[in-house]
C-alpha cells in the first residue's frame, strides 16, 4: 500500500475545555471510545503533531493496519487557536510541562474505552508524557497500557544535556526577543516563500503536512507556548525519578542513540547501571534526535519489530 493512500484525518476537540489537536490513521473520531487496540504517539517539542503525520502512516502499515492516533500538545497546532474555545487566549496564557502532562491524561481518559489495550509511543520529551501517563493509568487502573516505546527519550537532566548547553541562553533568556525577531523575518519572509524552499526537498506528498507544521511554528502564539514548555521542561526535567521509571519497567523501552544533544548515550549507560533491569537500547542505525526528516519510516519499522516480538502487534 502507498502512503499517498493511507487517509490521515486532523480534527479539533475539546479537552477539559481545552481546544486540541489530533490526526488519526485508520480509525475515526466516533471510533475512539470503541477502539480495543491503538497506538497514541506523543510527540516531542514543538508538540505540533502534523509533523508526524508520515511517522504515524508508516506506524499503521508497519503495525499491521492497527489505528494510529498522534495527539497534539496543548496550542502547539495552529487550527485551535482559531477556534472559539481559545478566542480570549492571550499571549501569556502559555502551557507548562506538566499542564501539558495532565492535558494528555485528560485526552485518555475523556476519549479512549476504558479497556483498550494502549501502546505508548513517546519522542523526546513525549517520553517523559508517556511515563506520567503509564504512571498514572496502572495506579488508577483506567487503560491497559501494554508497551511503550520511549524513542530519544528526554526524562532525566535536561539541563545538563550537550544540546541545553548550546540552548539554554535562547529558550531561558532571549525568549521574548526571539518571537520579537521571529514577528518580522514572518512578515519580511511569508509562509508561501518559506514553503517554496521547503518543496525543493520535499515530496509532494510530505509537502501537505510540512506546511500544516510550519504554520504552527511561524503562529506567534504557538511559538510562545513552545518557547515556554521548552523553558519549563529545562527547570522540572532534572533529577531521575527512579519511582516513575521503575513503576511500569517492564514494559519500557528506551532508544537512545548516539551522538544526541539532548538524550546522550553516556546517560543511557548510567540510567542502565542505575535501574538494573531496564531495557535500554543504544541504536546504531545513525538516527537523529529529530528523526522524522529523513528516518521516519525506518523508526517506525523498528518500533514495531519490539511490538512483534511482544506479540502486542502481528508479526512483520
Amino acid at each position: 500500500m502507498h502512503l499517498m493512500d493511507i487517509a490521515v484525518k486532523s480534527c479539533v476537540v475539546d479537552v477539559s475545555g481545552t481546544p486540541s489537536h489530533m490526526l488519526m490513521v485508520g480509525c475515526e473520531l466516533s471510533d475512539l471510545s470503541s477502539l480495543p487496540k491503538l497506538v497514541l504517539v506523543i510527540p516531542g517539542n514543538p508538540g505540533c503533531a502534523d509533523f508526524y503525520a508520515h511517522f504515524a502512516q508508516h506506524l499503521f502499515v508497519q503495525s499491521g493496519h492497527t489505528p494510529i492516533v498522534v495527539i497534539s500538545h496543548a496550542f502547539h497546532q495552529h487550527s485551535t487557536l482559531r477556534n472559539t474555545w481559545s478566542s480570549r487566549l492571550m499571549l501569556s496564557d502559555v502551557f507548562s510541562l506538566e499542564q501539558q502532562v495532565q492535558h494528555k491524561l485528560d485526552f485518555v481518559e475523556q476519549f479512549l474505552h476504558r479497556k483498550a489495550k494502549l501502546i505508548l509511543v513517546g519522542h523526546s520529551i513525549g517520553a517523559y508524557m508517556c511515563l506520567k501517563l503509564m504512571q498514572h493509568c496502572d495506579h488508577s487502573g483506567s487503560l491497559d497500557v501494554q508497551h511503550g516505546f520511549l524513542m530519544m527519550p528526554v526524562f532525566e537532566r535536561m539541563r545538563e544535556s550537550p544540546e541545553a548547553h548550546r540552548m539554554i541562553c535562547i529558550i531561558k533568556y532571549l525568549r521574548y526577543l526571539v518571537l520579537f525577531l521571529h514577528a518580522i523575518l514572518t512578515t519580511v519572509i511569508p509562509l508561501s516563500v518559506l514553503s517554496l524552499i521547503l518543496s525543493l526537498f520535499k515530496s509532494p506528498s510530505e509537502m501537505k503536512f510540512v506546511k500544516l507544521g510550519l504554520q504552527s511554528v511561524v503562529h506567534t502564539r504557538c511559538l510562545c507556548n513552545v518557547l515556554f514548555m521548552a523553558s519549563d521542561e529545562l527547570d522540572t526535567v532534572n533529577s531521575l525519578d527512579v519511582r516513575m521509571v521503575t513503576q511500569s519497567l517492564a514494559k519500557t523501552t528506551f532508544y537512545y542513540t548516539p551522538g544526541d544533544g539532548w538524550a546522550p548515550q553516556h546517560y543511557a549507560e548510567q540510567f542502565s547501571d542505575r535501574v538494573p533491569g531496564a531495557n535500554v537500547v543504544i541504536g546504531q542505525e545513525g538516527f537523529k534526535h529529530q528523526f522524522l526528516d529523513r528516518n521516519s519510516a525506518q523508526v517506525a519499522q523498528l518500533i514495531c519489530k519490539w511490538a512483534s516480538k511482544l506479540k502486542l502487534l502481528p508479526p512483520l
